[in-house]
């Protein structure tokens, strides 16, 4: 239905849009508690079939809580194991960055109306959003806190139905809905991209109505300060390959395509300098990326200079001391890295194996010591991780 992805939704998918030609799929390796960086030359069997789930239940999740996919279904596992069904609407941008609030997209004939849905509360009462009704193709994006969240309409492409110019925030203390932005120029619409940390800023971006992605010819990003309800222009490449607002709100992270064929993480500085700094080594192609939650380091997955085994590796926000964490030995035809989140206390990442689409998740230490497998599935994001 949409063609816009926001949040973590969007870094995860355009990381994974550079990285699939790049990475294969394989067998996990198994990294083994206690016996420092994984050694890929150990075994883990693994199995694709997806552990009894219990029924989705109404309640929030706690921090540490793991969500994921077991094929192709949303799942969350919470830090006493437990492992519960997701519904669409707790999954993706749709879900709340805390776990505990879902937007619901309800079909109304040809078109949905938005509802909110508390999982802390029992029984299910849904609600509805103001001026959350008549929509084509509905976009979230909550803010960090979970305190409220924007939502825009998509066009479908070919369509000339009646489309809203507007991005709208919906504020849960309050349940009122308030108009953030919004264009009068015919064949352009507005979408959000991300809340910063504090949720005092909001990226987004004007474009093309029947555009296909973010950051095409004719896009126009610009931060919004909510408070003064002013915003500053942005140039283009500035949220191209967008994956988060930097801890401190000073810029951004993007994963861009180079001219041979590979990906690089780039820093933007909302300090008028209108640059991308690369911080990929030249040479190298990163495929997913994650910042650290206090901001100083990203983890990356890449080849390296030289074989066909993608690794872990972690470098400074500036790109110095840039180190392997993992050493995987499997080719890029036996396995891909498809998750990477930066946790509160360590490095998430997913491998599937291209054999059996086996799907594993593992836990290391920021050294890839005590590597150990946390769960079955692919991680898409932890409760309480930036």
């Amino acid at each position: 239905m949409m063609r816009w992805h926001t949040l973590r939704g969007l870094s995860l998918l355009t990381a994974l849009a550079l990285v699939l030609v790049a990475c294969g799929g394989g067998t996990s390796p198994t990294p083994t508690p206690g016996a420092g960086i994984p050694d890929a030359n150990a075994t883990l069997v693994v199995t694709s079939a997806v552990p009894t789930a219990v029924a989705m239940v109404n309640e929030a999740f706690p921090t540490g809580t793991l969500i994921l996919t077991q094929l192709g279904r949303p799942i969350a596992q919470t830090p006493d194991k437990r492992t519960i069904t997701l519904a669409d609407e707790r999954f993706g941008a749709q879900g709340a960055p805390n776990g505990r609030y879902g937007v619901r997209l309800k079909a109304n004939k040809d078109v949905f109306d938005l509802e909110l849905i508390d999982y802390s509360v029992q029984p299910e009462s849904p609600k509805a959003i103001p001026e959350g009704v008549g929509f084509s193709g509905p976009g979230i994006t909550w803010k960090a806190d979970s305190s409220g969240f924007a939502f825009f309409d998509f066009p479908p492409p070919g369509e000339n139905r009646p489309t809203s110019k507007v991005i709208y925030y919906y504020d849960l203390a309050s349940g009122q809905t308030r108009h953030l932005t919004q264009i009068s120029t015919p064949g352009q619409i507005v979408n959000s991209i991300a809340f910063s940390p504090d949720g005092n800023r909001l990226l987004y971006v004007v474009a093309d109505a029947n555009a296909e992605g973010i950051g095409g010819e004719g896009s126009l990003p610009a931060v919004l300060d909510l408070a003064s309800s002013q915003s500053t222009s942005l140039p283009p490449e500035a949220i191209l390959g967008f994956v988060q607002w930097l801890t401190d709100g000073s810029g951004f992270l993007t994963l861009t395509g180079d001219m041979e064929g590979g990906a690089a993480v780039n820093v933007f500085k909302l300090d008028g300098s209108a640059q991308l700094t690369r911080i990929t080594p030249q040479g190298e192609s990163d495929t997913l990326v994650a910042l650290s939650p206090d901001g100083r380091y990203v983890v990356t997955t890449s080849k390296g200079a030289s074989g066909d085994a993608v690794n872990l590796y972690r470098m400074k926000l500036d790109g110095t001391g840039r180190e392997a964490i993992s050493k995987f030995t499997q080719s890029e035809q036996d396995q891909t890295i498809t998750g990477l989140v930066w946790g509160l206390d360590g490095i998430y990442y997913s491998l599937t194996a291209s054999a059996d689409q086996s799907e594993s998740t593992f836990r290391v230490d920021l050294d890839g010591a005590n590597a150990a497998s946390v769960a079955v599935g692919t991680l898409y994001r932890i409760v309480g991780a930036p």
